[in-house]
Order: structure tokens, then C-alpha cells, then sequence
């Protein structure tokens, strides 16, 4: 009873998802109808395609045709660049390559040419995105890389998010897990900084993915389920259909064939619904998997050859690789072995052209770019080390310096204080000597004075010659 209540709100949830989305569509539509500047009926048009995209394909189609004749009418080229890119994502969709590839150039050559520089790293990382679909690593490694340069140079920190898990997507595909999970990791980090919960589904599958491929599939389930529970909140049956495939591929590894056979064949039917191509050559290599394990060989042969069909038609080179593998093994366990190597034989030359030493070597370039990225970032650190370090020393330097000043200003003001007193002392000895020749002056004079005073008094007679003198007088 808890399930089927769980179940019936999220069908719930989605009905009303879509309601919303029917409902904002309408509104829309009736704005198009009095809307008199160009600009703004084209930004209109491109509302709609976004609305539409995930649940009614034809109609966004349609909208990116009259918003693309629009803008071309009016002579509004970055518009009518982000029109070309839509088409290219809805032929991308479909399986069309070719159509798609052609879209997207004719967007990037207008990018190019006007200097529109988000919208060229789109028309890149959509580049690559057709590559990869199609197993050309090589191609895709470099159209990530161009996107990516562009992004980070104009610091748009969402668009760099999804590149990055792009790339960790390429290194997912060569079983390089140790390399994408760290690109994984760094984009699930940015789009968390910046609040990008819608975004969060897309890095869960990746990270779930890699688990998955490492052998831990109760770990892997549990991601698998985070991004399904956040891809119904937001109404987007192409993930949850992919998100379903998951699960029922965990639950194949977990012992729940019948669970994991239901789930897969509720992933094919929205995949047919949608028209995606790619997926539906995805799942059923998937399903026909799952029912050659169960014994059910006739079925799984139907699965494999739509999937056949489709890859052959579309270029899903990866696909088709999983499906002759496939084949191949039927066909051999029923005694028709000339059929059985054929298929082999198809599929080593289609593993061959995708696991090519050109492949590894991108990837080596790739890891080696991340690798320079952690060591320009060690530098900075050790760089902004070194200028708080060249910070002290000029602080250190400027106070040895006030010191050695101080010091030098101290031996400056001893120096002329010693120089004064010298000056002084030898002031005070020519003063002393000036003073010791007056003062022999000054006693030769009294010298002369006392020498002459006897002098005198010897001249003169004394008191008692005097008295004597007078007393013979009298006699």
C-alpha cells in the first residue's frame, strides 16, 4: 500500500508538472499573438522550445523554425544562432547526426564571425556531444576542450559544469573511472555552489555510473535513485527514462531479474514516445540482454536487431558495437557459427576504431591539462606564499634598515659629540695654556713689582737710621 501511495503521488506530481507547463505554454502563446517587437517575439519563441523540448518534441520544433525565420527576418543574429543550436539539439535527439552537425556549424560559423562567445562554446560542447554519441572520442575530447576554454575565459561557472561532466563522460567511455569520477566530482561541486539542483540529477548518474562499472551496484542504485527522485520533481522524462534503464540494470546484478525486466520495458516506451533514437538503441541492447540471460532468445534477437537497425542507420558506432557482441553470442550458442563471426568480426573492427591509441592519447592530454590545472593552482598558492614571505622581508628589511639608520644615526651623534668634546678639550688647553701665560705674566710682574720695592726700601733709610740720625742732631 506504501508504494502504490508513493506511486500515485509522483504520477501526481508530474501530472501537475505538466499541467504547469501546458498552462505557461498557453500564456505564451496568447503574449505571441500582441507582441509588435521582434526581439522580444523571438525570446517568446524560445520560452516555448524550452517548455516543450522533454515532452512534446514536434512542437518544439516547430517553435525553433518560426523563432529561426524570425530572427533571420529581423536581422537578429545572436538569436538566430541559439535557434540553429536548438535544431541542432532536437535533430541530436532524433539520431539525425548529419542534420544535427549541420545545425550546429552553421551556428558556430555565425558565432565565430560576430564574436557571440557563450553561444559558440555551446555550438563546441554540442559538437562533441554528437562525437561522442557516436564514438569518436577523439573528436568529442577536442570540441569539449574548445568549449570549455571559452567558458572558463568568460567565468561562466554553469556552463564550465557542464562541460566538465561532459569530459568525465569521455574518460567514463574508456574506462578511465579514476579520471572521471574527479571531473564528475568537480562539476556536482560547482553546480551545488550555485544552487543548481536541477543539474544535480545528471552528475548523480555519472558518479552512480562509475560505481556501477567498479562493481558496486548497491552504491551505484543509490545514486541512481537520487537522480530518478530529482528528474520526476522537475518533470524530465528523458532522464527519468534513462534513470529507469539504470535501475533495472542494478537490479539485475542485485538478483531482481523480474523487477529490473519491468522497469527496463517502462524505459523503452517513453524512449519510442519521445522519438530519441539513440536511447531506444540504448535499452533495447539492454532488453534484449536481459532476456537472453532469462532464456527468452527469440525476443532478445528482435530487441537486437531494431537496435541494429537503428545504430546502423543513425551511426550509434558504441551501440552497435554492444549489439553485434550480442548477436554474436546467440548466434554461436545455436550452432551457427559462420553468422556468429561475422558479427564478431564486425564487432572488433567497431572496437578497434573506438579504443584507438589516438583516443588514449587525448585522454592522456586531457588528464595531463587537469593535472597542470592542480599544480597552476599549487603554484598561485605557493606564489601568494611567497609574496606574504616577500611582504615580511620587506618588513623585516625596512625595520633592519630603521635599525641600522638609528645605529648609524647613534654613531653619527657620538662621533660629533666626541669631535665637540675633543674641540672642547683642546678649547679648555688653550685656555688653560692662555691662562698659564697670564699667570706668568702676571708673576714676573709681581715679581718685577717686589724686586723693585727692595730695591726701594734698600735706597731709603730705615726708621732706626732716622731716629738715630735725629738723636746726633740733638746731641
Amino acid at each position: 500500500m506504501k508504494r502504490l501511495g508513493l506511486l500515485l503521488i509522483m504520477i501526481a506530481h508530474v501530472f501537475c508538472c505538466y499541467s504547469n507547463n501546458e498552462h505557461r505554454t498557453d500564456s505564451l502563446l496568447k503574449r505571441l499573438e500582441t507582441e509588435q517587437v521582434d526581439s522580444n517575439k523571438a525570446d517568446i519563441f524560445r520560452r516555448l522550445y524550452r517548455l516543450t523540448v522533454n515532452s512534446e518534441p514536434e512542437k518544439a520544433k516547430y517553435f525553433l523554425e518560426q523563432g529561426l525565420t524570425l530572427s533571420r527576418k529581423a536581422g537578429l543574429l545572436k538569436r538566430e544562432a541559439i535557434f540553429l543550436n536548438g535544431l541542432g539539439e532536437y535533430y541530436r535527439r532524433k539520431g539525425d547526426f548529419k542534420q544535427a552537425v549541420s545545425f550546429y556549424m552553421q551556428s558556430l560559423a555565425l558565432c565565430q564571425t560576430h564574436k557571440f562567445r557563450l553561444e559558440e562554446s555551446w555550438a563546441f560542447n554540442n559538437l562533441g556531444e554528437v562525437a561522442r554519441m557516436k564514438g569518436d572520442y577523439t573528436t568529442a575530447l577536442k570540441q569539449y576542450q574548445q568549449s570549455l576554454r571559452i567558458k572558463e575565459e568568460l567565468n561562466d561557472q554553469k556552463a564550465v559544469s557542464s562541460t566538465l561532466n561532459n569530459i568525465g563522460l569521455i574518460f567514463l567511455e574508456q574506462k578511465k573511472y579514476k579520471e572521471a569520477l574527479l571531473y564528475f566530482e568537480r562539476s556536482l561541486e560547482t553546480r551545488a555552489k550555485l544552487g543548481l539542483r536541477d543539474q544535480l540529477a545528471t552528475n548523480y548518474t555519472n558518479i552512480g555510473r562509475i560505481y556501477y562499472e567498479s562493481g558496486n551496484y548497491l552504491l551505484a542504485l543509490q545514486y541512481f535513485q537520487k537522480s530518478l527522485e530529482l528528474d520526476r520533481e522537475f518533470n524530465m522524462p528523458d532522464e527519468v527514462m534513462m534513470d529507469l534503464n539504470n535501475i533495472s540494470e542494478m537490479y539485475v546484478h542485485l538478483g531482481k531479474r523480474d523487477s529490473a525486466l519491468i522497469i527496463i520495458r517502462e524505459a523503452l516506451k517513453i524512449a519510442i514516445e519521445l522519438g530519441d533514437t539513440y536511447t531506444e538503441t540504448l535499452i533495447r541492447v539492454n532488453v534484449g540482454d536481459q532476456l537472453m540471460e532469462r532464456g527468452d532468445d527469440k525476443e532478445a534477437i528482435v530487441h537486437y536487431e531494431r537496435a541494429i537497425s537503428l545504430g546502423e542507420h543513425s551511426g550509434f558506432r558504441e551501440l552497435l558495437k554492444d549489439a553485434y557482441r550480442a548477436l554474436s553470442e546467440l548466434y554461436y550458442k545455436w550452432g551457427d557459427h559462420e553468422k556468429a563471426f561475422t558479427l564478431h568480426q564486425q564487432y572488433t573492427i567497431l572496437k578497434d576504431s573506438i579504443y584507438n591509441a589516438e583516443n588514449l592519447r587525448i585522454g592522456n592530454e586531457m588528464q595531463v591539462k587537469y593535472e597542470t590545472e592542480k599544480k597552476n593552482k599549487a603554484l598561485t598558492a605557493k606564489k601568494a606564499d611567497a609574496e606574504v614571505a616577500v611582504a615580511e622581508n620587506k618588513k623585516r628589511s625596512l625595520e633592519r634598515n630603521m635599525m641600522l639608520g638609528g645605529v648609524g644615526l647613534g654613531i653619527a651623534l657620538a662621533i660629533f659629540v666626541f669631535r665637540s668634546f675633543r674641540q672642547q678639550q683642546r678649547n679648555n688647553k688653550m685656555l688653560q695654556e692662555q691662562k698659564e701665560i697670564i699667570e706668568e705674566k702676571q708673576r714676573e710682574i709681581l715679581d718685577s713689582i717686589r724686586y723693585a720695592r727692595r730695591i726701594q726700601q734698600s735706597l731709603m733709610p730705615t726708621e732706626k737710621n732716622i731716629s738715630r740720625h735725629i738723636s746726633r742732631t740733638k746731641s
